[in-house]
């Protein structure tokens, strides 16, 4: 038999599989597209497809997004500006089928998103395994999560759970549903269900709670720490970022677990109500509106809270908005002063669509420029959304770059004006 001549492909079967596998995307969702892992590697040769085909890890994930117009699958994913759609002709049942086919007997985690009806055999597919979810992250219309909270459990293997129901469900669906999981680790749902979810006596470690904007206190944070006690992330999303310091919802919550991780999405003023001396990734938004105009004193918030915790930070992420009046940055100077271990720092800025606004993203880069000022830093990442000069944010990046000689990595995120995400959501960190 004839040996092939292309040095790759006369590497050892494990090794190739091996490789494929890390050609997967590292946030673990995997969109099914031609030009994409696994079904690119599968279309290269006999060999490499044959090698695809019998490594059913590159089959234990999936994400379907599908558009509001039409149910076909958008397999492109956003690049800049408005994508061009290039939908899938297959049928996503099919295509649905075939991943869970080749995943074998894996754990499998599935990611749907569709407010509208789904086909009618997608639920009753993905229901028939249920046995191997371990990760599930749905944005369904109320009747499809209806079909699918009839599902017969347990699901043993179930670990992490994001669900947003559009119509909203019945909360004993919800309740229901959650009892099936004696495993859930990590959550993501709608703060209108923390009864559900406290009923449900799960061994949570992460958990994150969407407000809706409805939420002006925190008084309802101290029956989730009391019910985990062994929570190390947790992540607020949508609080209102207009409540007063004089708030009587803002009283210091007494029972917070060892967090290492905190996701506050609104007011800084909440951190006034908590103390976690051991937290080591803060994210937290400083932003501002017309009603509360951004000033230092966010950045300040953010300072006592680590001061007062006494906790030393390896990641913070801060979320700025942008404006020409927002261009004093002594409340974040002082704030970085007081994390200078710091190893990474994510910067989000977000301005509004006027050449103005520049002022105020110069004094941010500027800053990251003084000398002493998080001497320790190693991983730099900026996302600069809705950019007026790319080559002018670009230049001052690597400007930043060449200033630093600690860092060991430094990612810069350019989004122009006409770009759109539509219902993002952070999502829960993969390695708890």
């Amino acid at each position: 038999m004839t040996k092939p001549n292309a040095p790759a492909l006369r590497l050892p079967f494990e090794l190739t599989s091996k490789t494929f596998c890390l050609c997967l995307p590292r946030h673990g969702r995997v969109r099914p597209r031609r030009n994409g892992p696994p079904l690119q590697m599968a279309q290269v040769c006999r060999q490499w497809r044959d090698v695809a085909l019998a490594t059913p890890e590159l089959w234990r994930s999936i994400d379907f997004e599908f558009s509001v117009e039409e149910l076909r699958y958008d397999g492109l994913p956003t690049l800049f500006g408005q994508p061009e759609k290039e939908f899938m002709q297959w049928n996503p049942a099919a295509i649905l089928d075939l991943w869970l086919t080749r995943s074998s007997q894996l754990p499998i985690s599935v990611s749907m998103c569709c407010y509208d009806f789904l086909p009618s055999s997608m639920i009753p597919l993905l229901a028939s395994h249920s046995r191997r979810w371990e990760h599930l992250e749905l944005k369904l219309h109320r009747n499809d999560f209806r079909e699918l909270a009839q599902t017969p459990g347990p699901f043993p293997l179930l670990r992490g759970l994001f669900i947003r129901v559009l119509g909203d469900p019945r909360p004993v669906e919800i309740r229901d549903f959650l009892r099936n999981i004696p495993m859930l680790a990590k959550l993501d749902i709608r703060d209108r269900f923390v009864q559900e979810v406290l009923l449900a006596m799960c061994p949570l470690i992460a958990l994150n709670l969407d407000h809706e904007g409805h939420v002006s206190g925190t008084s309802r944070w101290n029956d989730v720490f009391k019910a985990f006690p062994k929570l190390r992330h947790f992540g607020a999303y949508g609080v209102n970022p207009h409540t007063s310091l004089t708030h009587e919802s803002l009283r210091p919550l007494t029972r917070v677990p060892p967090l290492s991780t905190l996701i506050l999405n609104g007011g800084p003023q909440f951190l006034h109500t908590l103390t976690i001396p051991t937290l080591r990734h803060l994210s937290v938004q400083l932003f501002g509106s017309t009603s509360a105009p951004y000033t230092p004193g966010f950045a300040l918030h953010v300072q006592e809270f680590i001061l007062r915790s006494g906790c030393l930070l390896d990641i913070l992420t801060i979320a700025v908005t942008e404006s020409p009046e927002n261009s004093d940055v002594s409340g974040e100077l002082a704030l970085f002063l007081a994390v200078p271990t710091l190893c990474t720092l994510e910067l989000q800025l977000w301005r509004p669509h006027t050449e103005e606004s520049h002022a105020s993203s110069d004094a941010r880069y500027r800053l990251l420029r003084t000398p002493g000022i998080l001497p320790e830093l190693k991983n730099l990442i900026i996302t600069d959304m809705d950019s007026f000069s790319t080559p002018a944010a670009y230049n001052t990046f690597i400007d930043i770059v060449c200033s630093r000689h600690a860092l060991r990595s430094a990612e810069l995120h350019i989004f122009p004006r006409n770009f759109h995400r539509h219902d993002i959501v952070p999502s829960l960190p993969h390695g708890l």
